[in-house]
């Protein structure tokens, strides 16, 4: 059974509203964690995302206590309850004896840490860079779209589940550092410590960033533009481990 922590730091100029990030734990007995990120350009058009990602991570928390356990279908019940405006991108996750089981649609993203190293990662879900697929009543995307996995998980693996405001500043490999230290019986320590580092550096105007990466490999920015190009991405950040 899992453990389960979190933490939440919406943006500096959304704290009044809560930002556009979502999640929920369950109980050791339901196994089950979500995140979603609900899609911020949606404001431009007076409509805040931010409610759509809670009212899909509330109904899919209610699916899990209902009874089910494949995040597809639970993704795919609480798709058909969306009253909200908007979209979002979601990542589930539920734990049983066939091991964590997965389903993913957008950027975020979830990693297990094993024996300090990156064991399991996945992989992001774009159309083009910083362009997420994205579910709701606005999303492109439906619950047949999520890519889904199922992984074995061992006794004192790591799970961390975030949206992209931790994983456009952190590495995998830097948050298997930060967690490295803390004691894992306490996982909302951890989640506080993770959000707490991605915080700081989305406004480092210094560093080399995930973000930027993914920029450059994308063919977005070149060389050239390195210098210009520094600087973490300050967003909602949202991590549950």
């Amino acid at each position: 059974m899992l453990a389960m922590g979190a933490a939440n730091i919406p943006r500096d100029d959304k704290l009044l509203d809560g930002g556009d990030d979502a999640y929920f734990i369950t109980n050791s007995v339901i196994n089950a964690v979500g995140v979603a990120d609900g899609v911020g350009s949606w404001r431009a058009k007076g409509i805040n995302a931010g409610k759509c990602a809670r009212e899909l991570m509330a109904n899919c928390k209610n699916v899990f206590a209902e009874g089910e356990t494949s995040p597809f279908l639970v993704l795919e019940s609480a798709e058909n309850r969306f009253t909200e405006d908007g979209s979002t991108t979601v990542l589930l996750a539920h734990a049983d004896y066939e091991g964590l089981k997965i389903a993913q649609i957008g950027d975020s993203n979830l990693v297990i840490i094993r024996n300090n190293y990156i064991f399991f990662q996945t992989s992001a879900q774009q159309h083009m860079h910083d362009q997420p697929y994205q579910i709701g009543k606005g999303g492109s995307e439906g619950s047949e779209d999520a890519r889904l996995y199922t992984v074995p998980i061992l006794k004192n693996d790591i799970i961390i589940l975030g949206s992209d405001g931790l994983w456009d500043n952190l590495y995998p490999s830097q948050a298997a550092q930060i967690v490295r230290s803390l004691d894992m019986s306490k996982p909302s320590l951890m989640a506080k410590a993770l959000a707490s580092h991605a915080y700081e550096r989305s406004h480092d105007k210094n560093i080399w960033s995930p973000f930027t990466q993914r920029a450059y490999e994308d063919g977005i920015i070149t060389p050239s533009q390195f210098p210009d190009s520094l600087g973490g991405k300050t967003d909602d950040i949202t991590v549950v481990v």
